[in-house]
């Protein structure tokens, strides 16, 4: 069953290796039991239904500019969203696109993504939300899952604004599933200690419960 993406079949071969199956191959899928009843899935559209008409000249570098755009926040590194243009070239367009063409597409499309700036394909007011894994992977060896999640879900909830709070009752108006109202302060602490967040003003009788702000 494949979406709208890029996938690759075993024996494949690119730059990087051979893919290949993990258990099984080519014979064992006759004996696999025929799916009776998948799962109704609407048609999808390809991401430019002129692109097997396009030929040189005709507006391929933007077709595949907005093509890779979303199939790179999918992508672990600039080789793969590489491999990934080079295939979609081959097979949407009439006339062979050169590499260099394609490399500087890539290159376009890949600095955007690490600049956390690729908006391409997304809906007005859809926000992508980028976050280093080796911040998650801090926060989850130093304080557990809990103050992970809590982290991703402070930087999609407050993402944008000079201050915010985040009082111990907020895993009930705000529906946060897994954290309860013992465990925000833990949670709160955990991102003060590791510097993700900065304690603005102290709570106070006067102004209400402590105010955070994002590093600069």
């Amino acid at each position: 069953m494949l979406g709208d993406g890029f996938a690759i079949a075993p024996y494949s071969v690119t730059q990087r290796g051979i893919y290949e199956f993990e258990r099984g191959d080519l014979e064992s899928l006759n004996d696999l039991t025929p799916m009776q009843a998948g799962p109704a899935v609407a048609p999808v559209a390809p991401a430019n239904e002129n692109a097997q008409r396009l030929r040189d000249g005709d507006g391929r570098n933007k077709s595949l500019f907005q093509y890779l755009g979303p199939q790179a926040r999918s992508c672990d590194d600039r080789e793969q969203l590489l491999d990934v243009a080079r295939h979609h070239a081959k097979e949407a367009f009439h006339d062979a696109m050169p590499d260099a063409e394609i490399v500087r597409t890539v290159d376009s499309v890949w600095r955007l993504q690490v600049e956390g700036r690729n908006r391409i394909g997304l809906k007005t007011g859809e926000q992508q939300l980028m976050i280093s894994g080796d911040v998650i992977a801090r926060l989850t060896q130093n304080h557990g899952l809990k103050a992970a999640g809590f982290y991703v879900w402070a930087r999609s909830r407050f993402q944008g604004l000079d201050t915010f709070t985040l009082p111990n009752g907020l895993s009930k108006t705000d529906g946060i599933k897994d954290i309860s109202k013992r465990d925000v302060p833990a949670c709160r602490k955990a991102l003060v200690d590791e510097g993700l967040i900065i304690l603005e003003r102290r709570n106070s009788h006067v102004h209400g419960p402590d105010l955070f702000r994002w590093p600069a």
